[in-house]
């Protein structure tokens, strides 16, 4: 025969929230799905930092433009590409936009003109030659023909980039060291600074990753997010070829 409790209740044990968060992602797992934390991202960083205005160097026909826009991304967008015939597909894209504006141009730590090798998927037009590893990964990255370009030095459109808070992409196969330091006074209003950084050398006569990590060191700049951006698939498809690399500013309270 049971017996009628007739004492005082006891109140079930108080948990911390940690085993609530562990408790519920266990009864999530039932259903077949996983609780991970979001990683901050690109459009997170921008807003952060209250980015008024994204200089986009290499910009090609306009991807990076289109997917900031994407992202919700508000502001001005100033693209430099200086192959003539990528950069028409560019300026017809940013003609819809009022707060895009574009530049024939390339950028470099010098003013002056150079020839650029133009590939024929002309995402791999460099100044920097190719390496035969370049061939190996994608047979699209051979060379076609050359073209002059004009140089200019970023610092240059100081007077012409509105905007009091930046950040700055580049994106030019080889030849990024040389944009930064072709920034000068305009660095000081740049909050962040996204490079596309090699893993493996597909360009001649360009720094190594811990090379560039030390250069905007010395900058006072600090990664803060790294991004795949493709894989060896035909030989090793682990192996990362090269990543994007989000710099923001060094910060006392937690560099220091």
């Amino acid at each position: 025969m049971n017996q009628l409790h007739t004492g005082p209740l006891k109140p079930p044990p108080r948990r911390t929230a940690d085993e609530v968060k562990q408790f519920l992602k266990r009864v999530v797992r039932l259903t077949g799905y996983d609780v991970k934390r979001r990683s901050p991202s690109r459009e997170d960083f921008l807003a952060s930092r209250h980015i008024d205005t994204i200089i986009d160097v290499g910009a090609n026909i306009g991807q990076f433009g289109k997917e900031v826009r994407a992202g919700g991304f508000l502001g001005h967008l100033v693209s430099f590409e200086p192959i003539a015939h990528v950069y028409k597909g560019l300026a017809d894209l940013s003609a819809h936009d009022p707060l895009w504006t574009a530049y024939n141009i390339g950028l470099s730590d010098e003013a002056g003109t150079a020839a650029i090798n133009v590939c024929r998927n002309t995402t791999f037009s460099s100044l920097q030659n190719l390496t035969d590893a370049a061939l190996r990964f994608d047979r699209n990255a051979e060379c076609l023909s050359q073209e002059v370009i004009m140089l200019r030095r970023l610092d240059e459109f100081d007077s012409q980039i509105a905007g009091e808070r930046l950040f700055l992409k580049i994106d030019t196969q080889g030849h990024e060291r040389q944009v930064v330091a072709g920034a000068g006074k305009v660095l000081d209003r740049i909050q962040g600074i996204q490079l596309e950084l090699p893993i493996s050398a597909f360009y001649q006569d360009t720094w190594s990753m811990p090379r560039a990590l030390d250069f905007m060191r010395e900058l006072g700049f600090l990664p803060t997010h790294f991004y795949p951006v493709n894989f060896h698939c035909d030989y090793d498809p682990v192996a990362l070829v090269e990543v994007d690399c989000i710099f923001r500013r060094f910060d006392a309270r937690i560099d220091g």
